[in-house]
């Protein structure tokens, strides 16, 4: 039997599958993925081979572990590790195929609702805003969630420039006011010299990590992020989800309105992302507000900031009674008479806001920038006045891309959450 060392400590194939968290006395209960925690470099040698392999690097291939069969032969365990981010994933198979395609019809495709989604989330190595970092969602404590959700599986590429999958970790890199946890564990809060006055001070803040995106497998990663999202909020968490492609609101909106039983929706873009597929694809950046819409769990939905809209688009907008404004409406009304027109009194609101809604100039770093619209101030304004039309229970910034290097963009996407939770909670 191939062996695996660690370190100094040598264990076999089956020993290092119940130290990783499988349940199994033999291979026939092996799961298809494996998560490996982070160990030190890892070699393997065959006695019954001359092929060996060595984890170095982010890739590594093998062909040559065996597992014992009843039999007494030896039957080749194939398949790959990917190290990512310190964490190593094996995707392993057999090469008895039938036995294989037997398993899928009986339990059904990863991403199925009704199927297990494996791992849900991994903690980041710098949290947002200095809050505590949760690994355990199921002993989440806090009065605001923050959820990473790594992707950008929703770009419409080659046609849009991808990068949005740093996103979280670049708004984490930013430093602004609200840095600090006090020992008891709440925020420290920020001071505003615009009003005089501290805010967030003793509120619960957590970083919940970053959804594990299932690279390639698109519902995958999709039911991870619902999975999460509807976890933090049946904790009694506000969700603030940092994307990540826009993609990301249909399955972080869909946890939440499932934890809270019905939602009104608010999007705030220069785009309506309401197609109902694009190339075939019902499930990209320019269809997500789309699948919400159609979700038994949402209810009325408004568009603001509008202006880059093609006519289909805004012909079913219309036909559907989705309320809506463009950026020039904005503009000559004013935020607040906008959102006092539109957006109606609620007992539940999720709000998904990309930065692109914002003026190309001061966003530059974000997927798809448009000239001319609104500034930063008058999206403050909006988001306030959206504020008092009832509880946000969940919201989202999406766009902030690593496409172009750009730290203003990702500033501007840290300050907005901020600025966004400060007229929420005070």
């Amino acid at each position: 039997m191939g062996e695996y060392s660690m370190s100094t400590q040598s264990v076999s194939v089956p020993d290092l599958i119940r130290l990783v968290g499988g349940v199994t006395d033999t291979f026939e209960d092996v799961p298809d993925v494996v998560l490996v925690p982070p160990q030190p470099a890892i070699t393997s040698a065959n006695p019954n081979s001359t092929d060996g392999m060595t984890i170095s690097g982010r890739f590594m291939s093998f062909s040559s572990l065996y597992e014992p069969s009843r039999g007494g032969a030896t039957n080749p365990l194939r398949g790959c590790v990917r190290i990512v981010d310190g964490y190593t994933m094996m995707q392993t198979h057999w090469q008895d195929r039938p036995l294989v395609e037997r398993a899928s019809e009986e339990v059904g495709m990863p991403g199925d609702a009704e199927q297990p989604v494996g791992p849900l989330t991994r903690s980041a190595t710098r949290t947002f805003f200095g809050a505590p970092a949760v690994d355990d969602l199921d002993r989440l404590d806090a009065r605001v969630g923050f959820l990473g959700v790594p992707t950008d599986q929703g770009v419409i590429i080659p046609f849009i420039r991808s990068g949005a999958f740093a996103g979280p970790r670049l708004v984490r890199e930013t430093r602004t006011r609200l840095r600090e946890t006090r020992p008891d564990g709440a925020s420290a809060g920020w001071f505003d010299i615009e009003t005089e006055r501290h805010y967030l001070e003793g509120v619960r803040l957590a970083d919940c990590g970053d959804v594990l995106i299932a690279g390639g497998d698109m519902p995958l990663s999709q039911a991870r992020t619902t999975a999460a999202a509807r976890k933090i909020a049946e904790r009694g968490a506000m969700v603030v989800a940092v994307g990540g492609d826009h993609s990301i609101s249909f399955p972080v909106g869909r946890g939440v309105a499932e934890a809270h039983g019905m939602v009104d929706v608010v999007h705030i873009d220069a785009h309506p992302d309401f197609a109902d597929s694009i190339y075939g694809s019902k499930l990209q950046h320019g269809s997500q507000l789309r699948r919400l819409f159609e979700l038994p769990s949402t209810k009325r939905f408004t568009a603001l900031g509008l202006r880059s809209v093609d006519r289909d688009q805004y012909e079913d907008m219309k036909r559907l009674g989705v309320g809506f404004a463009s950026t020039r409406a904005i503009l000559e009304e004013g935020p607040r008479a906008v959102v006092e027109r539109l957006v109606q009194p609620a007992d539940k609101l999720y709000v998904s806001i990309d930065i692109d809604v914002l003026d190309s100039g001061l966003v530059p770093g974000t997927t798809l920038p448009e000239p001319g619209g609104i500034s930063y101030r008058q999206l403050r304004e909006l988001l306030a006045a959206i504020a008092t039309k009832g509880q946000i229970v969940g919201f989202d910034v999406v766009e902030t891309s690593a496409a172009q290097a750009d730290l203003a963009t990702a500033m501007t996407s840290a300050w907005l959450i901020i600025h966004f939770l400060t007229a929420i909670l005070s």
